[in-house]
């Protein structure tokens, strides 16, 4: 999913019968819903450190959103933590700290 949000186009070919069918498609904007399919299977598609995930679990605890210990591993507490602090701001319950629950909390995101 990460190669297709960095995608400018694609391409698919189906032969059928001896028939050729070529479609290509441009891909703008696809970002969005990338991580929106994304985030609705629990996929994180964001690439964060070991050091990233600690913080977004030390910034749910202080939250009140337990996490468990920061460790730096997503994991169930971590995931459920996020999925309640998503539920009480109104955001899609996802579990993962994706892209809209990150800028919701006032974690500034570089281009990917």
């Amino acid at each position: 999913m990460r190669r297709l949000m960095e995608a400018q186009r694609v391409f698919f070919r189906i032969e059928d019968g001896g028939q050729r069918y070529d479609a290509s498609f441009d891909l703008a904007g696809i970002q969005p819903v990338v991580e929106a399919v994304a985030g609705a299977c629990g996929f994180i598609l964001l690439q964060r450190t070991r050091n990233d995930y600690r913080a977004i679990q030390t910034m749910l605890n202080a939250a009140g959103f337990d996490t468990g210990a920061p460790d730096g591993v997503w994991g169930s507490g971590s995931a459920r933590a996020m999925r309640e602090w998503q539920e009480k701001n109104g955001l899609p319950a996802t579990s993962a700290p994706d892209r809209i629950s990150l800028e919701a909390m006032g974690i500034t995101l570089a281009a990917e």
